[in-house]
């Protein structure tokens, strides 16, 4: 980790965030915009953008719109890929309502590095899939397809009778 990145709070990279989902498909954005996105004063967002703007972040235009440079961009949608991952958890996996989804996502995808967010991000797709794999079998452990035929285990011929179901989530 260099100097730079050290510097790099959460709350600096949730301006990266906000910068990036306000950017998308090229709008101009203005730190008023930023202020406005995130709920704090326009003093807040100054501090923060000249910090990043001195870590080489982001940087700023003619007319003073807030633009996110190669490396800016990287952090933006490194955070923002864990956010919505995190989100998609919490909401299809374990059942929480999304506001409460969104703010735990936020606090989380600050708390791992990009290595992890790519590992825990595959598990979950390979529990999903799992997970909606199971919706189709059968009682006795075949699956079913939509034209309502078993599926038979090839090597015995006959239902398949070792697939077990795990639930992933429960609600309380």
């Amino acid at each position: 980790m260099n100097v730079q990145e050290k510097h790099l709070t959460e709350a600096r990279e949730d301006y990266l965030e906000a910068l990036l989902m306000l950017s998308n498909g090229g709008a101009t954005v203005r730190s008023k915009d930023i202020a406005n996105f995130k709920k704090v004063s326009k003093a807040s967002v100054s501090a923060a953008l000249s910090t990043l703007d001195e870590l080489g972040y982001i940087c700023f235009d003619g007319s003073r719109a807030v633009r996110l440079t190669e490396r800016g961009r990287a952090v933006a949608d490194s955070t923002l890929k864990k956010h919505n991952m995190f989100v998609d958890f919490l909401v299809n996996c374990l059942g929480v309502d999304i506001q409460s989804a969104k703010e735990s996502a936020c606090k989380m995808e600050h708390a791992i590095g990009s290595d992890i967010a790519e590992k825990f991000s595959k598990f979950i797709s390979g529990e999903m899939k799992k997970s909606a794999a199971k919706k189709n079998a059968c009682k006795d452990g075949g699956s079913r397809p939509k034209n309502g035929k078993k599926i038979l285990d090839k090597k015995l011929g006959v239902a398949n009778k070792s697939a077990k179901c795990r639930k992933i989530s429960s609600k309380s």
